[in-house]
């Protein structure tokens, strides 16, 4: 493993930090409120409401592993990422 790879070997070079791992059980709530709009259309209302309630919803990290094993798309200044969550959640630049 190098500076540039999470642990299962994501190469980072190129990925942009969107939440810090420090946010800890509120990552998937920082995620969901950061990307909002692109997500509505990606997952269903009931994971976004549940995301963007937070952990103290019942359903929170079922909604979160949901949205995770989707290939959800998400843009930042014209590039599309996807996102990756190892520790610390990342936007991997898409290559197409």
């Amino acid at each position: 493993m190098n500076i540039y790879e999470t642990e299962n070997g994501t190469n980072l070079k190129n990925a942009v930090l969107l939440v810090s791992d420090s946010a800890g059980q509120y990552i998937p709530k920082e995620f969901a409120v950061l990307f909002q709009t692109q997500l509505v259309e990606q997952i269903n209302s009931e994971d976004l409401n549940s995301l963007l309630i937070g952990p103290d919803d019942k359903w929170y990290l079922d909604s979160w592993d949901s949205l995770l094993n989707k290939n959800i798309v998400i843009t930042l200044d014209v590039r599309r990422y996807k996102i990756e969550h190892d520790g610390d959640l990342w936007a991997i630049p898409v290559t197409e």
